[in-house]
């Protein structure tokens, strides 16, 4: 009886230690799992703050555009002339035919638009200033624009061309002609 309980203890010893590195190698794989785990829950975070940042700059960028007036998005020269044009002959309250053959006028002379192209200018102009904006105001709002993507021969044309506006009807309104006069001298500053 002693041979056999002397051999039983080293059986079962042989195999406690195989039993202790298995669990040892489950539980690192199970720890490692885990961190892997974390590290992908954390990527996610990571780029969920990404997509929120860059979501909050489109909605400001969105928000400022939709409550910016229409005259400050515009980026075309031409665009921005025609919107002139428009205010200018708009400011003794409404916009009569001579007015706006004129304006066609203009535009398909200096532009070289065609008929359609100057109709589709105009309704857009006109769009833009569809609530009676101060013709003082429009050309302080596009000044800017003028200045950077204009030369002083464009200028000196855009100014004929609002003037030309402006005394299109026979009917020359003061205030009207001063303002083309300033607007003149601001955008001659700013060359």
């Amino acid at each position: 009886m002693v041979a056999a309980t002397y051999l039983r203890p080293p059986t079962r010893g042989k195999f406690m230690h195989i039993l202790v590195s298995l669990l040892g190698v489950l539980g690192m794989a199970i720890f490692i799992l885990w961190r892997i785990q974390q590290a992908a829950y954390l990527a996610r975070e990571v780029a969920d703050v990404a997509g929120s940042a860059k979501g909050l700059f489109r909605r400001w960028r969105w928000r400022r555009k939709v409550n910016a007036s229409p005259t400050d998005l515009i980026e075309d020269p031409r665009e921005a002339a025609s919107v002139l044009m428009i205010a200018v002959a708009q400011a003794d309250g409404r916009i009569s035919d001579t007015e706006r053959q004129v304006i066609a006028h203009q535009i398909k002379k200096f532009f070289g638009a065609s008929d359609g192209q100057a109709g589709a200018l105009i309704a857009q102009s006109e769009w833009v200033v569809r609530e009676g904006i101060d013709p003082s105001e429009v050309m302080r709002r596009l000044t800017p624009l003028l200045q950077k993507t204009t030369t002083s021969a464009q200028r000196g044309q855009l100014i004929a061309m609002l003037t030309a506006t402006a005394t299109a009807d026979g009917i020359q309104d003061e205030m009207t002609v001063f303002d083309i006069s300033r607007f003149a001298k601001q955008l001659s500053a700013g060359a």
